[in-house]
Parts: structure tokens; C-alpha cells; sequence
């Protein structure tokens, strides 16, 4: 296990669901020119460690339980899954560098309306609700856009793990 970042200022504001599902946390820290181009995969808090959203969603699709997940000395994160392992390249801190290719208009949506009236067929999908419209304020500049819908970081993390689509960084 290596260095993860601590947070002590998290608020559980589903306790209720927590206790009969997992969650996973939307945290994203801005670098310092306030742009969004990582994301941490694992957040430690009062001595347990919690995955991302999109780590949670990634162990979910292939089957990997938290036993089952190990991160090593050379910024690894290892999923062991009956598919095979999967090796996520991340800094010595846990973050992972998110490789931005889908801006909204590559990314398959559907209305709230659509989904109310089930004309939408999420069968083995993995399914991401976020704001998109225009005017919303869940926005961060990334390398897409100077207004991103924050949805997009966990779509694209979640399609670069998928994918096996790194961002490597020089050293």
C-alpha cells in the first residue's frame, strides 16, 4: 500500500445507502492553474480507504473486490479480476492522469425525460449521471474545454482504464 491522500473534511450524505451498497467519492483537485487533469483514484479517511466513483464503477464492470486491489511501490494500481489483471499507471500519491478524448459530443447521452419514459436501454452499460446543460456550474476547465462538464472526468477516466488508454508521464 502506498501514500494516499488523507481528506478529513468528507461528509457521508448517503449513510442510509452506504450501509446496503458501496459509494464511491467525486473528488477532484485542481492543479494549481485550476485546471482539472487528474483525478485520485483512492482517498483515505478515519483510517479506511474509499475509491473513486470511477475506480467503484471499474471494480464493479469486471468483478474486483477491495481485497482484490493492491497498489505497488512503481505508481501501480493492480486489479486482480477473473478476466485477468489490470495495471493503472498512478503518481506515488494515488492520482491518475486522465487521458481527456471525449468531450460531451462523444459521449452517448440521454434526457432525464428519455430515461423517465425508459426509452433508454442501459443493459451492461456503465452509467454516469451528471449535469451537462448549458448555464449548469458543475464545470472545470481540462484540456477539452475551458467549461467541462466535471461528468466528463469520471466518463473519460472510466473510458482510459476500459481502454487501457494511459497518459504516460516523462520522467
Amino acid at each position: 500500500r502506498g501514500v494516499f491522500i488523507t481528506d478529513q473534511n468528507v461528509e457521508m450524505s448517503f449513510r442510509d445507502l452506504a450501509k446496503v451498497s458501496s459509494l464511491g467519492f467525486l473528488n477532484a483537485p485542481r492543479d494549481m492553474d485550476g485546471a482539472l487533469r487528474r483525478i485520485p483514484l483512492w482517498v483515505e479517511f478515519r483510517g479506511k480507504v474509499y475509491p473513486s466513483l470511477s475506480l467503484k464503477l471499474i471494480m464493479d464492470y469486471y468483478g474486483v473486490s477491495p481485497k482484490n486491489v493492491e497498489f505497488l511501490e512503481k505508481s501501480r494500481l493492480v486489479l486482480k479480476s477473473s478476466q485477468g489483471v489490470i495495471e493503472i499507471p498512478v503518481t506515488e500519491d494515488g492520482f491518475f492522469w486522465i487521458n481527456f478524448r471525449s468531450g460531451i459530443e462523444n459521449v452517448k447521452g440521454a434526457s432525464f425525460p428519455q430515461i423517465l419514459k425508459k426509452e433508454v436501454n442501459f443493459a451492461k452499460n456503465i452509467v454516469l449521471v451528471g449535469l451537462t446543460g448549458t448555464g449548469i456550474t458543475d464545470v472545470a476547465p481540462t484540456p477539452l474545454s475551458a467549461n467541462t462538464p466535471l461528468v466528463l472526468a469520471h466518463v473519460n477516466t472510466i473510458q482510459n482504464i476500459l481502454g487501457r488508454d494511459y497518459l504516460r508521464m516523462m520522467p
